[in-house]
């Protein structure tokens, strides 16, 4: 096989078919198929197992991130000899693509530009359907970090339910977990000797399927019975059950093969594999690496790879296996260190290249200070069932010494063209503290100005949950690295890492969470809500809310708003959270946060910000937003202006006569405030529950909800202290309105109403009637009838809803005053005005003759239209509100023939007929006075015959 080699090997591995054929391939051996951009750097699990297949004699080329609506991409090299290898990337597709709280992130960090939408959800399943698709027979291999923790039943955050093993979705042929160097490479090789793959069933770190024939003869004898799939998705219980048994055989030297039935098939799992030697790490990391991006990306950068250009992966594996953590179930609790030849070979290598800034990084793995650590006693590790190397005290055969990672970060630092080595990847605090030397070093040569450490959370019961060290450790550590930053004379700080919504944690734990930063001044810019991964013990907590090993229930915040609610605690100090925090405070009784003194997280009042818009993440730089710490500060107070404005406590306007903007919470009467509040929402518009954004605009469920659930009162999951309210009446088919009429005609549509006069009170869209009546901004509901409506800025793909202030709207200009209303104010104008005021129409003043503000004047003596308010009789107009509009029997005359006068039918060509002729008034026509030729002057786009309005 060594003239398959017979290449440029500093070349990155073929992603085209020309590529194939300038190496002088005619065929591959093996195909990998990556949901990431193809990044030669050792951090990116394609580029790092090729390499290791190519470095062992095999051909092997890229699929990068496939259009995957065919089998297309996957046939562009022809038949692979051997297998397709798939892989969903370094992280799982899922987590790739949406937050902790289900929206579509902004950035995918392995794709050039940062852009989204570049791999399918589940692309594993997905992929591995393709490959068959493209080439039924070749052998389908799968794996990767999300095969990898979701090799066996287990529960799906996404859909909220328990699903089966990725196994037996995908169908592939071997599902490979964990880090895959001699599972893939002793299964490449068996393939290559003409084994079938259906027959390779005893290789470490691998899983197979076994169908109905083939149960429960073909299940290993010593295998450990898990429930089956069926039974841990009805039952809680049972996959509590199912998970401490799956992480009691993690240990590659003491585990036994597990079985699990899924209806009328199964998926056997073998023990995983053994860790990597020293040397045998050491040569996979030799391998010629370019550390770029594959040429065809060209100017477009991958930010992923921005991170980790110039680091280096010292150690892999954590004996701390947190149950909100992965990695042990992923790449084992067993440390495994490189050689320190091995790490300063790869530092020259960097330090070497024309672009180096002359800055290391990083200089270690899952844990950085695990380096050179590990069980210090064989046979024992070679039998222990321990969940965790440090928890809860750190186990006595661990080893905790730091002088190898010293020795390590000094040669580093002696390296030529190097000027800083620092540690990025977080250490442990417990084990740095038992090596004062390490934490002097640490704070004099390798932190950049912040250390990362991860304490979590404050209260020990919470620390529990998540296998942590109790928070006073990290208080002791925080206090020596603060000594050692005094004695170096360097100006250094830690940034400590909390999770809010952990299982186990409440409100009231997040309260004294939010005490305990207040105490220490710590001020969190970085917020990590609870994201239940698959396999992890904390996730299970989640599903079940059972700790797994113990057996005893584990409260879990379930909801949204609970989850918001924690997140503000956690950022307290943010004037957009100054609601929420109030809120939560209020209801646990803790008054004593809440003023001006030291000890109180919030004051009395909320603070005044500025408004300004703020700024989306840009994926030309990689997705990253760049701004300045001032910017962001203002972004937060802008945020915090939205919550003001949309406050579910007080008025929209609460202001005193000092020009005090600011919120008051010490009204004496409350039953009053909240009815106040249910009346003006009742007339507001928009309403409804707070929206889950830490912005806290009000939920417009009334835009985004189908048609047939936005009267459903239960739609958007209201908050139960607020009122549904109606939407009012729709229009029937006796009173549809005209397409005629628009925004700026006399004759307005009330939307709330549908089809009648707006009410002065509830016109939004009035500024105190007559001259003044044409709105200070747009409507945006029907702004799609108009080409040159205004249009909001409202996009529900944001991460921010905002919405343009009402000083930003473009202003309609009033409109000419026609020139029949010049004699207005001295009884001369000729003509009927509406009243904006009234909704009416207005008559001459001198003759009295029309109609008058509020509809029809009471005076039949002097030949003008009567209103009848008693809705029984009279010769009057009639108006119906519950319809908002005009009754169906039309206008009535006057009573001059000593009683009332029939109704008169509404004629299609003519509208409401008047009294005794066929000329009457129509809604669409213009009001002409009675001897003008010319009809008066037609208002501009407001009605568009001309029939004539005759008086008797």
């Amino acid at each position: 096989m060594d003239s398959r080699l017979e290449h440029d090997s500093s070349a990155p591995l073929p992603m085209s078919l020309e590529e194939m054929s300038a190496r002088g391939w005619d065929q591959v051996d093996v195909v990998f198929v990556t949901g990431d951009a193809y990044v030669d750097h050792p951090s990116f699990a394609a580029a790092l197992l090729g390499r290791w297949l190519e470095a062992n004699g095999f051909r092997v080329a890229i699929i990068s991130q496939p259009d995957w609506k065919s089998c297309d991409a996957w046939k562009q090299f022809g038949k692979p000899r051997l297998c397709f290898a798939v892989s969903a990337g370094n992280m799982d597709s899922l987590v790739n693509h949406y937050t902790a709280n289900r929206k579509v992130r902004n950035v995918d960090a392995y794709t050039p530009g940062g852009k989204i939408g570049k791999r399918p959800d589940r692309a594993t399943s997905v992929y591995c359907q393709r490959a068959r698709e493209a080439f039924p027979g070749v052998p389908v291999l799968c794996g990767g970090v999300e095969a990898s923790l979701r090799r066996l039943a287990h529960y799906d955050y996404w859909s909220d339910k328990v699903r089966r093993s990725v196994l037996l979705d995908s169908k592939a042929d071997l599902l490979l977990f964990g880090m895959g160097e001699l599972s893939l490479l002793e299964v490449v090789k068996r393939l290559d000797a003409g084994t079938p793959v259906d027959e390779i069933h005893d290789v470490p770190g691998t899983a197979y399927r076994l169908g109905a024939s083939q149960i429960p003869d073909a299940v290993p004898e010593n295998a450990v019975w898990l429930p089956s799939t069926e039974e841990v998705q009805d039952d809680k219980a049972k996959f509590a059950e199912m998970t401490k048994k799956i992480y009691e055989q993690l240990n590659p030297f003491s585990a036994q093969p597990l079985w699990q039935a899924c209806g009328t098939e199964g998926v056997v799992l073998n023990p995983p594999q053994r860790p990597l030697t020293t040397e045998e790490i050491d040569a996979v990391y030799a391998l010629p690496f370019t550390r770029k991006e594959h040429p065809s990306y060209g100017e477009e950068k991958v930010p992923g790879l921005q991170i980790v250009q110039d680091s280096v992966q010292a150690v892999r594996g954590c004996g701390g296996s947190c149950a909100f953590c992965a990695i042990a179930a992923h790449e084992g609790k067993l440390i495994q260190s490189r050689s320190q030849t091995s790490v300063l070979n790869e530092v020259t290598a960097i330090a070497s290249d024309v672009h180096f800034t002359g800055t290391i990084t990083d200089i270690g793995g899952p844990t950085a200070n695990m380096y050179g650590t590990g069980c210090t006693n064989p046979e024992a590790m070679e039998a222990c069932q321990r969940t965790s190397c440090l928890y809860p005290e750190i186990c006595p055969n661990f080893n905790t010494d730091h002088s190898q990672y010293l020795a390590l970060l000094r040669a580093a630092r002696e390296v030529p063209n190097v000027k800083n080595v620092f540690i990025a990847s977080g250490i442990r605090t417990d084990l740095a503290r038992k090596s004062p030397e390490f934490i002097q070093e640490l704070v004099t040569y390798h932190t950049g100005g912040h250390l990362k450490v991860a304490p979590e959370h404050s209260v020990n019961s919470v620390l529990k949950c998540m296998r942590k060290s109790p928070i006073e450790d990290f208080d002791a550590f925080t206090n020596e690295f603060e000594e050692a930053a005094e004695k170096a004379e360097k100006d250094v700080y830690t940034v400590p890492y909390f999770i809010a919504s952990h299982p186990g944690c409440d409100l009231e734990a997040m309260i004294d969470l939010a005490v305990y930063l207040h105490a220490n001044g710590y001020r969190p810019q970085q917020v990590q809500d609870f994201l239940p991964t698959p396999f992890s013990i904390a996730t299970c907590m989640y599903y079940t809310g059972l700790d797994p090993m113990t057996g005893e229930p584990v409260y879990v915040a379930r909801g949204e708003r609970e989850r918001r609610l924690q997140r503000a605690m956690l950022q307290y100090y943010k004037p957009e959270n100054y609601f929420a925090v109030r809120e939560v405070l209020e209801k646990f009784d803790r008054l004593d946060l809440i003023g001006n003194a030291d000890e109180c997280l919030i004051p009395e009042n909320a603070p005044e910000i500025p408004d300004r818009k703020p700024e989306r993440a840009s994926a030309e730089r990689g997705g990253y937003r760049q701004r300045s710490r001032e910017d962001n500060a203002e972004r937060e107070q802008r945020a915090f202006q939205r919550v003001r404005q949309n406050d579910r406590w007080g008025r929209r306007d609460d202001r005193n006569d000092e020009g005090d903007r600011s919120r008051r919470f010490d009204r004496p009467d409350r039953s009053s405030h909240y009815h106040n509040r249910f009346q003006r929402e009742n007339n507001n518009r928009y309403g409804g529950r707070d929206n889950d954004r830490p912005g806290g605009n009000n939920d417009r469920y009334d835009r985004r909800a189908p048609r047939e659930n936005r009267e459903n009162p239960n739609f958007g999951e209201p908050r139960e202290d607020r009122p549904y309210r109606d939407r009012g009446f729709r229009r029937d088919d006796n009173f549809r309105r005209d397409n005629n009429f628009r925004r700026d005609d006399n004759f307005r549509r009330d939307d709330r109403r549908g089809g009648g006069f707006r009410d002065r009170n509830n016109d939004r869209y009035h500024q105190g009637g007559g001259e003044r009546s044409f709105p200070p901004r747009g409507n945006f509901r029907d702004s799609w009838k108009k080409d040159d409506a205004p249009r909001s800025n409202w996009n529900p793909n944001r991460s921010v809803n905002t919405w343009t202030p009402a000083e930003d709207q473009p202003q309609i200009p009033p409109q000419e005053t026609p020139t029949e209303h010049a004699g207005e104010h001295t009884g001369e104008r000729r003509d009927f005005r509406r009243d904006d005021r009234r909704g009416g129409f207005r008559g001459p003043r001198e003759d009295r003759g029309g109609f008058q503000r509020g509809g029809f004047r009471r005076d039949g003596d002097r030949g003008g239209f009567r209103r009848d308010d008693r809705r029984d009789g009279g010769g009057g107009f009639r108006r119906d509100d519950r319809s908002g509009g005009f009754r169906s029997g039309g206008f009535r005359g006057p009573r001059n023939d000593g009683g009332s006068r029939p109704s008169r039918p509404y004629d299609s060509r003519g509208g409401y007929r008047g009294p005794g002729n066929n000329n009457g008034f129509r809604r669409d026509a213009p009001f002409r006075q009675e001897g003008d030729e010319g009809g008066g002057t037609r208002p501009p786009r407001r009605f568009d015959r001309k029939e004539r309005f005759e008086e008797e």
